[in-house]
């Protein structure tokens, strides 16, 4: 009997190395395991349109404007690093729309990105 309960034993214990073997293996390769990689979200393009507060208060892009940057449609962030704005006093020199609007228009709707101040 002895001979039989060592094997036993011994199946037990193989039982219990092998499952320990299989956590080590899961922990060791879950440490490894590249880092999900961040959702990034795309910057919105817009048609861009001269402001001129100075001879228009209202802010109108008025009639027959063409939109600027040879009308490709641009981030808000490109727009305002080549807006060429002289006049440092002045809110804002573009308005952008994400569709060429129908104008004259002074909208600010949910699509026009807000000037920043």
């Amino acid at each position: 009997m002895s001979r039989h309960n060592s094997s036993t034993k011994t199946n037990k214990m193989k039982k219990y190395v092998l499952g320990l073997f299989a956590v080590v293996v899961a922990i060791s390769l879950s440490a490894f395991t590249n880092k999900s990689e961040k959702k990034t979200t795309k910057l919105t393009d817009y048609y861009w349109y001269v402001v001129d507060y100075s001879s228009n208060p209202s802010g109108e892009v008025p009639a027959g404007a063409t939109p600027v940057f040879g009308g490709v449609k641009k981030t808000q962030a490109f727009a305002q690093a080549n807006d060429g704005c002289e006049d440092i006093d002045q809110l804002h020199c573009l308005r952008g729309f994400i569709s060429q609007p129908g104008l004259p228009t002074t909208s600010f709707d949910e699509s026009t990105p807000m000037p920043e101040q």
